[in-house]
């Protein structure tokens, strides 16, 4: 992306720079979150963990995916039962720190069997009028998982909200010609939510890191511009 900053002219990495965006907006309004919620009943874990993972089966009937997740046979299904577990014991600090509503559906059996039941009800909305491509919900549940530390406090909740601020960037392989998501009928276009949206808030509200200066570069400046037009 070019950026002018006075008489200079910049190219940047708009990825990292939202990227950045979305984290710093989310440390500072930590706890205090709106939400919006993801359909009627959400979406089920088990079918984002399944999206994001491969799966290979050893003898014993378990199955592991790509990262080192164990899954196992039930019923003619497949699910992660550490990872499920997990999602589902962290859910309260999810819901009250970051608005993310992780439950399972009213009468959804109990222990685990009714893990596979369990689903993603809300997202946090960290900015008014941006929704996120939700094409990246299989990779945030698996961030949610592999990423976060769930031991110390403060690491854990930096890493949930560096697994969210990846969440909300907007990736071009999600984009749909000139629309944010393939997913949604007559969804925005991307060209608009940059320019209308996100980059007066980044112009308000970002306090830009030293290492976001790795992915930034002057392209030209006025001054050296005029003294070539002198010489001709």
């Amino acid at each position: 992306m070019l950026l002018q900053f006075g008489t200079g002219l910049y190219i940047i990495q708009l990825r990292n720079v939202l990227k950045e965006l979305f984290y710093q907006t989310l440390i500072f309004s930590f706890g205090n979150f709106g939400s919006f919620k993801l359909a009627e009943s959400g979406a089920n874990l088990l079918e984002l963990l399944q999206l994001a993972g491969l799966e290979s089966e050893n003898e014993s009937g378990l199955l592991w995916d790509a990262n080192g997740i164990v899954w196992q046979k039930a019923e003619g299904f497949r699910f992660p039962v550490a990872a499920l577990e997990l999602l589902e014991s962290q859910a309260a600090m999810l819901n009250d720190y970051f608005s993310l509503q992780i439950a399972r559906p009213d009468g959804a059996e109990q222990g685990a069997d009714g893990l596979r039941h369990l689903a993603l009800v809300t997202l946090p909305s960290i900015i008014d009028g941006y929704t996120p491509q939700m094409e990246g919900l299989p990779a945030l549940a698996l961030s949610l998982v592999n990423d976060v530390d769930w031991e110390e406090e403060e690491a854990c909740f930096d890493s949930v909200c560096r697994a969210l601020a990846e969440f909300f960037v907007i990736k071009e392989e999600f984009c749909d010609g000139d629309r944010l998501s393939g997913l949604e009928e007559g969804g925005a276009p991307w060209l608009a939510v940059i320019r209308d949206l996100l980059v007066p808030r980044v112009k308000s509200h970002l306090v830009p890191p030293d290492s976001l200066r790795d992915g930034t570069s002057r392209l030209a400046d006025l001054h050296d511009l005029y003294k070539v037009f002198e010489r001709c």
